[in-house]
């Protein structure tokens, strides 16, 4: 996630990428039925942070996918998540934070609205957290916990990027690729699809955190030795003395299965915004995140089909 803007600045270019092609057409393509209209939840009732432009266009994306999508501006509540297949939450902030992103960074969840949560996806819901970074390793911190989950609240950033500590150098070290062929993402129908088509061949993030998932969870991303966590007192202000943690090993994605449910995790919006700058016609911008994120939107649908319990077709047909 960037500093100045969750939403790069792009322009549309007329033109068709041949080597996008077939996947392109896939892409435009419907999997859902009549008779399957996933229920999906977006929270809103958490002073989510600068989310409406990314979470609109994952919606209407999921929603041509044959996805119910709707918004609750509440707390969570047993009546609130009835009839709900999937529940998503991202850039949630304690009121606190909103506009004081420092240290402390308390939860922007309710013990109350946690314990319902577990309960839930135990009896057989689907949660997808999304967990940028700091101030939102703090805010999800007691959620993450109740989940098993380590989670960084700084900057995950390739340390071998680091020439200085500015916010554009910080955000350039955080604008990391994973690559299937590097062993970076893992065997789960998720990132392999159904069809060749539906295979994950690399997924690019952009500026997030770190997490550990618990002993039954399955990394979907993992990070090289080369990324620690920068965790900074007041978040994009960096120095020499800024603390860093190692996170070898650590995910940028992640699932889990409890009880029932199951559990995904993100450590960047990048990850299911990126059908922003890929749907027809093309667009292109300075960082070139159409060609970074040229399967971010098939990761996309495969996740909601996954966390929708539509199994291992979780794949662009």
């Amino acid at each position: 996630m960037r500093h100045f803007s969750k939403t790069p600045l792009v322009f549309v270019l007329a033109l068709t990428l041949a080597s996008k092609a077939s996947v392109s057409a896939e892409f435009a393509q419907s999997t859902a039925t009549e008779e399957s209209y996933p229920d999906i939840v977006f929270d809103k009732g958490h002073h989510n942070y600068g989310i409406d432009e990314s979470d609109h266009v994952i919606e209407q994306f999921l929603s041509d996918h044959g996805f119910t999508v709707r918004q609750d501006t509440g707390l969570i509540t047993r009546r609130s998540l009835e009839g709900v297949d999937v529940f998503h939450t991202s850039n949630a902030l304690a009121p606190e934070n909103i506009d004081n992103w420092a240290l402390p960074t308390p939860s922007a969840f309710t013990p109350d609205e946690i314990r319902v949560l577990l309960g839930w996806i135990r009896e057989g819901g689907s949660l997808l957290v999304v967990i940028e970074h700091m101030p939102f390793g703090g805010s999800y911190h007691a959620l993450a916990t109740a989940l098993g989950l380590d989670v960084s609240n700084g900057f995950a950033v390739d340390a071998t990027l680091l020439s200085g500590y500015s916010p554009d150098i910080i955000s350039s070290a955080g604008e990391l690729l994973f690559h299937r062929r590097e062993g970076s993402l893992s065997d789960h129908p998720i990132l392999n699809g159904r069809m060749p088509f539906g295979t994950i061949d690399h997924l690019a993030t952009n500026t997030g955190s770190a997490f550990r998932l618990p002993a039954q969870g399955l990394s979907l991303i993992t990070f090289n030795s080369n990324v620690i966590s920068l965790e900074p007192e007041i978040s994009w202000v960096f120095d020499g003395d800024t603390p860093r943690v190692s996170v070898a090993g650590w995910s940028q994605a992640g699932v889990m299965e409890l009880g029932k449910g199951r559990v995904a995790v993100l450590g960047d919006n990048f990850l299911i915004s990126a059908p922003a700058y890929l749907e027809p016609p093309y667009v292109h911008d300075e960082n070139n995140e159409a060609e970074r994120g040229a399967y971010n939107h098939q990761f996309t649908l495969n996740l909601y089909r996954w966390l929708s319990n539509q199994g291992a077709d979780s794949a662009i047909e």
